[in-house]
């Protein structure tokens, strides 16, 4: 009865081997604790016990955050949005991240009488960044989960997980807060569930092995395939335990999404789907011609970066003798240029 109420059908044979949605489900049980510890000192901030607080003004405090966290959702769905699932590993952790700050802003607000409302509506905020943060890397690491199985049980299981640890959080958090009543105990408690959540979060997107590629991915796998002699890629597994969670790429090479500089940088013949063009600042803009994929990405990311591309075939060979999924685009992080290309002119769209 257990497995069918908690496991998706078919388990272990529909879900891919992973120890994460443990660490995931433990981190909610942390989150819950916290939670319990903002929540409290937010009551107290907008009044409750004392006889002269404002029901009108909490109401209208509450108006003013859910403003700060809508428009943060609209302006952070349009900067990051196609950013999530190429990057859902460092997402998932940032989301995290900015949970626990939002956190920390709401156990300080009754220490901060004078700032109380901007911390709020930062929280708030923070809040909303976590939010699409987390629901567009989630969906990521589930296709991941779910590759021989049912995509939406295991959704539906994962979030029955999470609601039953964060149940038992909430249970026990009803008997351990009433006992911490000091600002030192307060935050000590807070320091350790805080801590203790990020560290869960941390081991377990540390150990995530995703098979579709980035653009750090990429460049580890080309570079360990020059090494190997062009024979063999590192696997999944490999390239989990060493790739950076914060990964910033020297913008040397950058899939252009606004103009196209007027210098070729490469020879490219006329079936590649892609020209490369540098500015001045031999900055080189991979440009898409109509009708580009995946692979196309893929070989004009290596070729950008300065990889001859005469073992190109055999490496994508060894990639998905490796495991690794090549037909999903994870390299173009935002919508990028494309060109028709006809004759010796090329018309930008």
């Amino acid at each position: 009865l257990f497995a069918k109420v908690f496991l998706p059908a078919g388990y272990p044979d529909t879900v891919t081997p992973g120890q994460y949605q443990i660490f995931n489900a433990l981190q909610a049980f942390c989150n819950s604790l916290a939670s319990l510890l903002s929540s409290r000192a937010v009551l107290e901030g907008f009044g409750v016990g004392d006889a002269n607080a404002s029901a009108t003004n909490a109401l209208l405090l509450t108006v003013l955050q859910d403003v700060f966290s809508r428009l943060t959702t609209i302006i952070s769905a349009y900067f990051v949005g196609t950013s999530l699932v190429p990057e859902s590993k460092t997402y998932r952790l940032l989301a995290d991240i900015l949970n626990d700050a939002a956190i920390i802003l709401d156990t300080l607000t009754p220490h901060v009488p004078t700032f109380r409302v901007p911390v709020l509506c930062l929280s708030a905020s923070l809040r909303s960044l976590c939010g699409i943060a987390a629901g567009g890397s989630k969906a990521a690491i589930a296709v991941h989960f779910a590759r021989n199985g049912d995509l939406g049980d295991l959704n539906a299981k994962d979030a029955s997980k999470e609601t039953v640890l964060g149940l038992a959080g909430m249970l026990i958090g009803s008997w351990v807060i009433p006992q911490i009543t000091t600002p030192p105990a307060t935050y000590t408690l807070l320091v350790i569930l805080v801590s203790t959540h990020i560290l869960l979060n941390y081991i377990g997107i540390r150990g995530l092995a995703l098979r579709t590629l980035n653009r750090q991915r990429a460049t580890r796998l080309w570079d360990g395939f020059i090494r190997s002699g062009h024979k063999t890629v590192h696997s999944p597994e490999d390239i989990s335990s060493v790739e950076n969670l914060f990964y910033w790429h020297e913008d040397r090479v950058i899939f252009a999404v606004s103009g196209i500089p007027d210098r070729q940088a490469l020879s490219i013949t006329h079936e590649d789907k892609y020209l490369l063009c540098v500015d001045h600042t031999d900055t080189v803009h991979i440009v898409l011609k109509e009708g580009h994929g995946p692979m196309d990405h893929l070989k004009a990311w290596i070729h950008a970066s300065g990889g001859e591309l005469d073992h190109f075939e055999s490496f994508t060979e060894a990639l998905e003798q490796k495991g690794w999924i090549i037909g999903e685009g994870g390299l173009v992080t935002r919508l990028p240029r494309r060109v028709v290309v006809g004759g010796n002119d090329k018309k930008e769209e």
